[in-house]
């Protein structure tokens, strides 16, 4: 589902496998996302309740200008049956679009329509990207080779409590799994074990750096010397890459200026190798991101009998936490999924 914006027109291309429709998008504007961007972006500087409001504004607006009219052509009027499977619609957003968080988009706080009941959705930058995802999707189910790096104290940054919990559940769940913990959670560590590694989960800091996005990074024990960037990712070919939790800040936003190009850590893993990654808006909350990646993991490990499916599983965990904290979309509208 390409969502093309521009000053001539807006419109959905809607592409299925009976070929290629468009529905035009007459409320959306490249004005109008340029300001609801500038409008996020300054809520989380002016504090918690800012956010929130118009965090819901914006999910709001989203819904009415574009999932509203896109599901409204597709038909997907309704819930799905509790027998079914879900729909899926992967978004393609493009512009300043991809900053806003198209995939929870709804009338969360008035009981309105919102997208999370009606569809998983995931992102993707190009139908190509998506074609490579699908292509590098491992057909086997034996258990992942799992690479855990937490950084519960980083130099120079806020200490993450969370990151450690994480880690601890992670290393009970999966015995066999390689953790790299405070100090051990150096850059070539992390470059060192990627490759044999089917599933990896980063608990640390992550920084933009909206001057040359191809320097942001995620903050190890050393990013202060060798910083853990974008692009040394992307130079990565992992041949066992499978799934990724970026569970950091900002891993899936980009900058305006360059919001066409998707550089960020989340687009990186995916260009790496890795066929499905889980990412980030914005600053995630440390005392729920531990709930979050014990909800997400129980999901996988539990079911191993078919193809992988972060996306549910992600989906699923997004719809409980809302139902808990339905007025602090911060919390639950923040996480992506990505890829196949």
């Amino acid at each position: 589902m390409y969502v093309n914006v521009s000053r001539h027109r807006c419109d959905a291309l809607i592409i299925t496998p009976d070929g290629v429709r468009s529905r035009a998008l007459d409320g959306l504007s490249e004005e109008n996302v340029s300001h609801r961007v500038r409008a996020l972006h300054t809520a989380f500087t002016e504090g918690r309740l800012a956010a929130e409001h118009t965090i819901h504004d914006t999910l709001e607006w989203l819904w009415d200008t574009v999932a509203g009219p896109v599901l409204g052509e597709l038909g997907l009027t309704t819930e799905p049956p509790a027998d079914r499977p879900w729909p899926r619609i992967w978004w393609a957003p493009v512009g300043s679009l991809s900053l806003l968080p198209l995939h929870a988009a709804g009338h969360h706080r008035d009981g309105g329509p919102v997208l999370l009941d009606r569809v998983v959705s995931s992102t993707t930058p190009t139908i190509r990207a998506l074609g490579h995802a699908r292509a590098g999707r491992r057909d086997d189910r034996d258990e992942p080779r799992m690479l855990v790096v937490a950084m519960p104290h980083t130099p120079d940054a806020p200490d993450l409590p969370g990151a450690q919990a994480e880690a601890d559940h992670l290393a009970a769940l999966l015995p066999g799994a390689t953790v790299l913990v405070g100090a051990d959670a150096t850059r070539d560590a992390v470059l060192d074990a990627l490759p044999a590694s089917g599933w990896a989960h980063f608990a640390c800091h992550g920084y933009s750096d909206p001057d040359n996005p191809s320097d942001s990074h995620l903050a190890l024990h050393d990013h202060d010397r060798a910083p853990f960037r974008v692009l040394d990712l992307s130079r990565l070919r992992l041949r066992n890459a499978e799934f990724a939790f970026l569970s950091a800040c900002d891993t899936a936003r980009t900058t305006a200026r360059l919001s066409d190009e998707a550089i960020h850590p989340l687009a990186a893993f995916q260009i790496a190798g890795f066929s499905q990654v889980v990412g980030t808006l914005w600053r995630v909350d440390d005392a729920v991101a531990p709930a979050f990646s014990r909800q997400i993991y129980g999901e996988l490990i539990a079911d191993r009998s078919g193809a992988l499916c972060a996306s549910a599983a992600v989906h699923r965990t997004v719809r409980r936490l809302r139902t808990t904290y339905p007025n602090l979309p911060s919390v639950w509208a923040a996480h992506v999924h990505a890829g196949a």
